[in-house]
């Protein structure tokens, strides 16, 4: 059983160490405020990585999900997700080449690439909302590994994954929407959470099952 609990880490003030970082199995960052120093925590996040961490990057997320039993979550804050740089945007590592951000055009969930993937799993609608933020010009880094999950109707990648990173053969994923919901502004996303969850606990564990979640 994982029980799913918030948990925040405000990176806009102050670095996570990659000390600080490995007392989690998996990290969520997103961004909405400018990183204390992107460079240092894109360094970190890529050592985390090598040293058995998971990393999920959302595009805008204000809250993360932490898991009692895993450990799973971790809460950053940043201006843009461009604003990240440093080793982690490297080809061993990043999933997406993204430029600016978008929002205004309602994107819903189009073409599903791999529908029996455990990021689908529970996963049957997407509506981003009225708002619609998501990463410009987001390319998925084939050539180095990366894949494509799912897209928007409007083309755009949705969700992308990139498995077998570093010395641990982690998993890395990037889920392209703000991640915050209509729950807490009537133009954000509508749909499910689980994609949010999932795709942490596809970055520790290749089976779970998803109980309980809890704010």
């Amino acid at each position: 059983m994982i029980n799913i609990y918030f948990l925040g880490f405000d990176a806009s003030s102050s670095t996570p160490t990659v000390a600080n970082l490995l007392s989690y199995d998996a990290v969520l960052v997103f961004c909405d405020n400018p990183f204390a120093d992107g460079t240092s925590l894109g360094d970190n996040l890529a050592t985390y990585i090598d040293q058995g961490g998971g990393v999920v990057d959302v595009r805008c997320l204000n809250r993360l999900l932490h898991s009692i039993y895993f450990s799973l979550c971790l809460f950053f804050q940043a201006m843009f997700l461009y604003s990240l740089s440093g080793a982690i945007l490297t080809p061993p590592y990043r999933v997406v080449t993204s430029v600016n951000q978008q929002n205004g055009s309602p994107k819903v969930l189009g073409a599903i690439s791999l529908p029996s993937h455990p990021l689908m799993a529970g996963v049957s609608s997407f509506n981003g909302g009225a708002s619609s933020y998501i990463a410009a010009s987001c390319t998925v880094e084939t050539g180095e590994g990366a894949y494509l999950v799912a897209s928007y109707a409007s083309g755009e990648p949705l969700i992308a994954a990139k498995d077998n990173v570093g010395p641990f053969l982690k998993s890395r994923v990037h889920l392209n929407f703000y991640p915050a919901s209509a729950d807490a502004r009537s133009d954000f996303w509508v749909g499910v959470l689980s994609c949010l969850v999932i795709g942490l606990t596809f970055c520790t564990v290749r089976t779970l099952q998803l109980t309980e979640c809890k704010s």
